[in-house]
């Protein structure tokens, strides 16, 4: 192929040749900013790791990523926030019990539903046993008392919850059939709670502490 005029003669208006390494300066020229727009055009699609890793340099993005997952899933520990080795058990002097039911009165046929609301008052976390094990409630109504949860408990469990500061929980509810309960009546039919209005008041314990006040609900 042959090069083109780039200028003529001044006198004679002749077209003339310019030096061969003229040219091949202006080809060089050219195929280096071809390169460089195609290289800047790469980097910006895959990032300048992947660039890196056509030409045997770095590790592929997506590799680098997948270990650093896994070495992460790794190192996280599972139920760090529950776990008795990372907080001493709770001073059960800083923890506060409430009783509560879900209704103030009752229907005759309807079940009251008791809980409990533990909240620790202690200044850093701590561990507290809110398992059945250390769990109770009674149902009192003039001074006698009609049922309690731990007299006929069968497996009890111990389960340790992690609480911070000034943290409140409340327990699940636990139904009562309304009927009286003493240790030995556990296999056999018991009479049921006076209903037409009665008023009984029940009271929770965790651990050791009982709730200060009790809460008042009526039966009919």
């Amino acid at each position: 192929m042959s090069e083109p005029y780039d200028h003529s003669d001044p006198e004679t208006g002749t077209p003339t040749r310019l030096p061969a390494k003229v040219y091949r300066r202006r080809r060089v020229a050219v195929v280096a900013g071809l390169l460089a727009v195609i290289v800047i055009i790469v980097m910006l699609v895959v990032g300048p790791q992947g660039v890196a890793g056509w030409f045997g340099g770095g590790e592929k993005p997506e590799q680098a990523d997948s270990q650093g997952s896994e070495q992460s899933a790794e190192a996280k520990p599972k139920g760090d926030k529950t776990s008795p080795k990372d907080a001493a058990s709770c001073d059960m002097k800083q923890v506060a019990v409430e009783a509560i039911t879900d209704q103030s009165s009752y229907d005759s046929g309807e079940s009251p539903q008791f809980s409990l609301r533990v909240t620790n008052h202690n200044d850093v976390p701590c561990d507290l046993d809110l398992g059945t094990k250390t769990m109770g409630f009674v149902v009192t109504s003039g001074g006698e008392t009609y049922w309690d949860s731990r007299h006929c408990q069968t497996n009890p469990e111990t389960t340790l919850v992690r609480m911070e500061p000034d943290q409140s929980l409340e327990t699940e509810a636990l139904p009562w059939n309304r009927t009286r309960s003493t240790p030995e009546t556990c296999d056999s039919e018991r009479p049921v709670a006076p209903g037409g209005g009665a008023s009984y008041h029940l009271t929770a314990e965790i651990a050791g502490v009982e709730s200060p006040e009790s809460a008042q609900f009526l039966m009919y």
